[in-house]
């Protein structure tokens, strides 16, 4: 199967599939547990990479690109390669930009505004050529309405309005009574959110597996009782399940913590759970609506609060580091349904891990270390692209699922940092934040992340632009606004092989770790272009339209709003 047939199939196939997986914000252990008492990981400290010079000053059209598969030759297309050229606008004034280029006969000349400020600016009046209303070919988003994604809002929000910790003198510090550590067979009940109209529920389930990770942290494994055996799910998947999960250098345990840390440790707060615990993988029949998907898996960080009786969330905590994860998915999904699970068990334990690093170990009082919720969300779906390809050589989360669906929602006047969860807009953000992340991983690596997991250089919370810019100087490049502005250039289909250096998704090998190309032209039969100009381009977004020149010429003037770039692709 060609790489554009597997890509293509496989984007159609999992469309009521690809955006169901998500929570975050927020997740009983034992005390007793034999697992490690974890140590933070260590916040990375690389020597900054000098910041290239741009190519062209600003207020002034000209090249973007140097060096090999640039095919810019001032303003000529060279024949080969990708030409790149751009103009940005930092004046407080519209200006007027005369683009003419040689050499783009049987060419497409792609013209991709960038907002690089924050706020919404006025669109100026643009002709679309005929061929892009009809530009939106066959669209992965079809059934849409299937793709559903249920997490509620409260436990992805918990982290952002959760109560402050408490520290106390060690002998001060709330003592919770050790349990005897859960065997297989042993039963407890879980309060669980079912993902239908915000409704906590209570459920008995059984324990039905241990397993013990590299590091000797032991996972146990939960079933609801009634959702175990013939019919339901099977002792045969749960062992696919645990052992993907825990065995081996390749399993998701042992790779996301080499990358990330470790989920749980020592803390000096009085409302927590203790240092040691077991992991908890609860398998539950969230909605019981018969149908794979919705509702996946969560990880809420409510439950590694200890109850409070007399709190209106903590009361509801298990007291324990724990994912919740969907029988259903597993038992109807077919092989689908068990790698959806697999990978969802991949994003939540980033969101796990987010929470005891960024939200416990470097927890202050004068600081929000806490990612907001754009990226948090995009931390776990770039966990998900560096993995991605070891967990499975066939299916990729990102290549095969959220770069496809961006192409194929148009979802380019979208603001990253405003997160949409509505699964029928148009800026559903997993698409829009699993792609700029996928995109920030091919250009700056695998060592970026792990500083971008532990940067506190800035409040996360309120300063989220400026954390993100200040990770990709250390490995650099040129700051948020100008790979925000290259990452919208990819709306062209680059080619993954043959783009200039800082453009388009380059296969990129990086700490034993293989992240795909994404090839533009696999993606030609689903990308979408807007059939109409907006009246504002909102803040960090894109709006792309095509040209096809006549000749071997291209001439036209166009308006530049303030704050704003315009980029031209010839490819």
């Amino acid at each position: 199967m060609s790489p554009q047939t597997r890509t293509l199939k496989l984007a159609s196939i999992l469309t009521a599939t690809l955006l169901a997986a998500c929570g975050g914000g927020g997740g009983g252990g034992s005390d007793s547990s034999p697992a490690p008492a974890p140590t933070p990981a260590p916040t990375p400290a690389p020597t900054p990479t000098p910041t290239p010079p741009p190519l062209v000053n600003d207020n002034a059209f000209g090249a973007d690109c140097i060096g090999e598969n640039c095919g810019t030759n001032s303003v000529v297309y060279s024949g080969s390669g990708v030409g790149a050229w751009r103009y940005t606008n930092t004046t407080s004034a519209p200006a007027n930009v005369a683009v003419a280029l040689g050499g783009v006969a049987g060419k497409i000349v792609t013209l991709v505004y960038t907002n690089q400020t924050p706020n919404p600016v006025a669109m100026p009046a643009i002709t679309l050529a005929p061929s892009q209303s009809l530009a939106s070919l066959k669209s992965a988003t079809a059934d849409a309405n299937e793709r559903i994604n249920q997490i509620p809002e409260r436990i992805r929000e918990f982290n952002r309005n959760r109560p402050a910790l408490q520290t106390a003198p060690a002998g001060a510090r709330r003592a919770i009574k050790a349990p005897t550590a859960a065997v297989v067979g042993a039963s407890r009940m879980w309060t669980v959110d079912n993902g239908v109209n915000d409704t906590l529920e209570t459920r008995s389930a059984v324990l039905q597996k241990k397993a013990t990770a590299s590091d000797g942290r032991v996972v146990n494994f939960w079933v609801e009782s009634g959702e175990f055996g013939v019919g339901k799910l099977t002792a045969a998947q749960l062992d696919t399940l645990a052992s993907r999960f825990t065995d081996g250098s390749n399993s998701v345990y042992s790779m996301v913590t080499g990358i990330a840390g470790q989920p749980w440790g020592v803390h000096p707060y009085n409302d927590l759970i203790p240092a040691n615990q077991e992991i908890d993988i609860v398998f539950v029949n969230f909605d019981r609506n018969n149908k794979p998907f919705g509702l996946m898996g969560y990880f809420w960080s409510l439950n590694n609060f200890l109850k409070d009786n007399n709190h209106a969330q903590l009361k509801n905590s298990n007291q324990s580091l724990s994912f919740y994860m969907d029988t259903e998915t597993v038992y109807l999904g077919g092989e689908i349904g068990i790698k959806e699970e697999i990978s969802t068990l991949a994003h939540e334990f980033v969101h796990m891990i987010n929470f005891y690093q960024r939200g416990v170990v470097l927890n202050s009082a004068n600081t929000d270390n806490t990612f907001d919720t754009s990226w948090e969300e995009m931390s776990a779906m770039m966990m998900e692209d560096i993995i991605g390809s070891r967990l499975d050589p066939v299916y990729h989360p990102i290549r095969d699922g959220r770069f496809p669906e961006w192409l194929a929602q148009g979802a380019y006047n979208c603001n990253p940092l405003n997160w949409i969860s509505d699964t029928k807009s148009q800026c559903f953000s997993y698409n829009v934040a699993g792609s700029f992340g996928a995109y920030l991983l091919r250009q700056y690596g695998v060592g970026f992340y792990k500083h971008f997991l532990r940067n506190t250089s800035f409040n996360a919370g309120s300063q989220p632009v400026a954390l993100l810019d200040s990770s990709i100087r250390q490995f650099g490049g040129r700051g948020y606004a100008e790979a925000l502005r290259r990452w919208g250039a990819s709306i062209a289909l680059l080619p993954s092989a043959t783009s200039p250096t800082g453009f388009g998704y380059p296969q990129r090998v990086d700490s034993g770790f293989t992240l795909p190309g994404l090839n533009g032209s696999n993606y030609t039969g689903i990308r979408k272009l807007p059939t109409s100009v907006p009246a504002m381009l909102e803040g960090y977004a894109h709006f792309p339209l095509v040209r096809k020149p006549a000749g071997a010429g291209y001439a036209e003037t166009l308006i530049v709003p303030a704050g704003t770039s315009l980029s031209v692709i010839v490819n």
